[in-house]
């Protein structure tokens, strides 16, 4: 409330800076947008939001599964916080919510410093402190410390990044009941270990899913590729009771969105996520300004780098206020956005209020999804 009334003050008297406080957003930014909206850009806007939806919820699930957590956390944080980023956010473009970067991050963070059964609760406690991370940073103006982070680095790091996260990947997609790994060696040598538990059904989903998004990405129209996998896949499973073969499925996923979970969780842990939280604070946000300053770039919109920090800050609070865990900036989905014809943060609010719908009254359809 006070960061919306200092916007709405902000927006009404320009001329009165100085009584803003130094780093406060002089603006809630969704004024700013719907205050030169056109009518001729609610159509492209609603149509680019449910494409975005259709992406967003199976992504957001692997997402969650990727970094440990349950399913429905990644739904979680595909909602508040895609809503606050659209209120105080200046890229006109940029999708907010769960990533595969800051997704490995996190699981490599909750595995260490989690009390057994308290991952999801660990998770949300990250989401506040990397929220609060940036907040601080951005209210300071700091946000040109990113600048110091070279080219050659964080190329290396995705890169590796992205070797890890395929690597960890196959343990669903071969269905071999192997450990988790914390590398890419420990993940390589759990699954050759375990090689004998293959399960053929599963091989033949998963090659068969990847197969249909790689031939859809060249040569499909109009439905997303995502949604047309995760449907086509659960009806599938669905017919033939492919769960009772052993294959591995989503489950029963709550309805609904929970409130605070962040209970037995010590100060202990706090201090244990203290190096995870200032590496997803870093890496999040440049991820997240590297997309919205290419596409602002493109579209010849005005960005606010230190309001940037801080609208990402808030909703990675808000994430960890309901159960989800760190977001960030997301280029796949952003330029899926803009490639389905969304203009401006109302195509991302209407994928959040789809993502709400389906935790409110569609979670069944989705226990069959593999």
């Amino acid at each position: 409330c006070w960061l919306v009334c200092a916007g709405m003050s902000g927006h009404r008297s320009r001329g009165r800076s100085e009584q803003i406080p130094v780093g406060l957003p002089r603006e809630v930014s969704l004024l700013e947008w719907a205050r030169s909206y056109e009518r001729g850009d609610l159509r492209a806007d609603v149509l680019a939001g449910l494409t975005l939806a259709a992406i967003l919820v199976p992504q957001s699930m692997a997402y969650a599964l990727l970094a440990g957590l349950p399913p429905e956390a990644g739904l979680y944080a595909g909602t508040l916080p895609v809503l606050v980023y659209a209120v105080f956010g200046t890229s006109r473009h940029l999708s907010v919510g769960p990533v595969a970067l800051v997704s490995l991050l996190t699981l490599a963070a909750i595995g260490d410093a989690a009390p057994a059964g308290r991952e999801l609760e660990t998770a949300g406690v990250l989401a506040l402190m990397v929220g609060a991370a940036h907040v601080v940073l951005g209210f300071a103006r700091l946000g040109f410390l990113v600048n110091y982070i070279s080219r050659p680095v964080m190329v290396g790091f995705m890169a590796a990044a992205a070797v890890i996260i395929a690597a960890s990947q196959l343990r669903g997609l071969t269905g071999i009941d192997a450990e988790r790994g914390e590398d890419f060696v420990g993940i390589v040598r759990h699954l050759v270990d375990a090689y004998e538990s293959i399960h053929w059904t599963t091989v033949v989903i998963g090659v068969a899913a990847i197969s249909t998004l790689v031939l859809w990405r060249r040569w499909g129209r109009g439905i997303p590729g995502p949604l047309l996998v995760a449907a086509g896949a659960t009806l599938i499973v669905w017919l033939a009771n492919l769960d009772d073969d052993g294959v591995d499925v989503v489950g029963t996923i709550p309805s609904g969105i929970p409130g605070p979970a962040l209970d037995g969780i010590g100060m202990g842990v706090v201090v244990d996520l203290l190096p995870a939280t200032i590496v997803i604070t870093l890496v999040g946000y440049l991820e997240s300004i590297s997309i919205a300053k290419t596409y602002a770039q493109r579209f010849g919109h005005r960005l606010r780098p230190n309001q940037e920090m801080v609208a990402v800050g808030l909703s990675n609070a808000s994430a960890g206020l309901v159960g989800g865990y760190p977001v960030s900036g997301s280029f796949s989905r952003t330029a899926a956005d803009v490639a389905s014809g969304g203009r401006t943060q109302l195509s991302k609010v209407v994928s959040a209020i789809v993502v709400l719908l389906v935790l409110v009254a569609l979670t069944p359809v989705l226990e069959p999804l593999p």
